[in-house]
């Protein structure tokens, strides 16, 4: 009979995509279109997802590890909980997004948009950072240690509890 497809119902319309129960490590679905899909708890580690459309999708402890994201649009997405360890996020759209809890140690983050989110209590130990926006990202009690923010904007990030090493660098980053 084959997978179930994943589907989500905008305005009363129905859309459809491909079943990511097939989708196998490394399979490359670039340019998916999954606006608003129900995927809580996929285990899809190291599937290619470039460029594709994941705003407001439900990704609770969604397994995606070493998973390729790059410059996708994950507005809105809720990924509270995810492991996402080692993912590439390069230039992701992650705006008003639910990163609660999630596991981004090493994850690839240079030039995303994490304004608004919420990252409390997110592992981001040695994440790259670089370049990303995290104005306004609720980061309280986070693990920060070892990232890389070199040209990130943390204006008004709320970075209260958030565990860094004594002495942390703030260099050239923008905490306005």
């Amino acid at each position: 009979m084959g997978s179930p497809v994943v589907s989500t119902t905008v305005a009363s319309v129905r859309t459809m995509s491909f079943p990511l129960s097939d989708a196998e490590p490394g399979r490359d679905l670039s340019g998916a279109i999954m606006r608003g899909a129900v995927l809580r708890g996929v285990k899809r580690s190291g599937v290619i997802l470039r460029e594709a459309d994941l705003r407001e999708a439900d990704l609770r402890e969604a397994d995606l590890t070493d998973a390729d994201l790059e410059g996708a649009n994950l507005r809105e997405a809720n990924l509270n909980l995810a492991n996402m360890q080692s993912a590439k996020l390069r230039g992701a759209n992650l705006l008003h997004a639910n990163l609660q809890g999630a596991d981004l140690r090493d994850a690839h983050l240079q030039g995303a948009d994490l304004q608004i989110t919420n990252m409390h209590r997110a592992n981001l130990q040695c994440a790259k950072l670089r370049g990303a926006r995290l104005w306004r990202t609720y980061l309280r009690d986070a693990e920060l240690q070892g990232v890389f923010l070199e040209n990130t904007d943390l204006t008004g990030a709320d970075l209260t509890g958030a565990t860094m090493p004594k002495g942390w660098p703030f260099i050239d980053s923008d905490l306005d």
